[in-house]
């Protein structure tokens, strides 16, 4: 289907067309890695070089409008260039921004920076932080509760995608106020 409407004369329906195909290619890839997770090593990154924006263009057309109804998602980047795996970073953001926009934050801002031979990625939100007795545990497994909506697995996934870019995931700050998460990533 996808390849028909990649077919289709309208561009907007052609690229509608390739964010769906690689959508689905990216749930079928995080599937497979939450079911290795734990077990076997996760996918080496296929690394590229790609502008953020286009990573956060993904984003945003990936987070539905019910999500971000009430919340506003802001960029700023200064035209910053990664060099890591596309899609194991998207993963990474997208859990980022879920997490503050199901906690409650009403707006959620990415902002890019190069550092001393290294690029930086903060998240920011003005949710309602991170809860003392869970910061502890940020970036561990945790055990799934019965009546939980959530495996414990997604921050845990995201250390160690960024872990095997080559960089750092650091929960920043956070507090009454909202929180800031940090990803430092080689410069490539």
């Amino acid at each position: 289907m996808g390849d028909r409407l990649r077919r289709h004369d309208d561009p907007l329906v052609q690229r509608s067309a390739e964010l769906i195909t690689r959508s689905v290619d990216r749930a079928v890839d995080m599937c497979q890695g939450a079911l290795r997770a734990g077990t076997i090593e996760e996918q080496q990154p296929q690394r590229e070089r790609f502008p953020l924006s286009d990573l956060v263009s993904e984003l945003t057309a990936a987070i539905g409008p019910e999500e971000v109804a009430d919340a506003r998602f802001m960029f700023t980047d200064g035209d910053l260039v990664l060099d890591a795996d596309f899609d194991q970073l998207y993963r990474v953001l997208l859990n980022l921004v879920r997490n503050a926009l199901a906690a409650g934050a009403t707006e959620v801002r990415i902002e890019g920076a190069p550092r001393q031979g290294e690029v930086s990625l903060d998240i920011q939100d003005n949710g309602p932080g991170v809860p003392e007795r869970v910061q502890a545990e940020l970036f561990q497994e945790k055990t799934h509760r019965l009546g939980s909506e959530t495996t414990g697995l997604g921050l845990v996934i995201a250390w160690e995608l960024v872990h095997i870019n080559g960089g750092e995931l650091l929960l920043v700050n956070t507090g009454p106020r909202g929180t800031r998460f940090r990803i430092t990533l080689p410069s490539g």
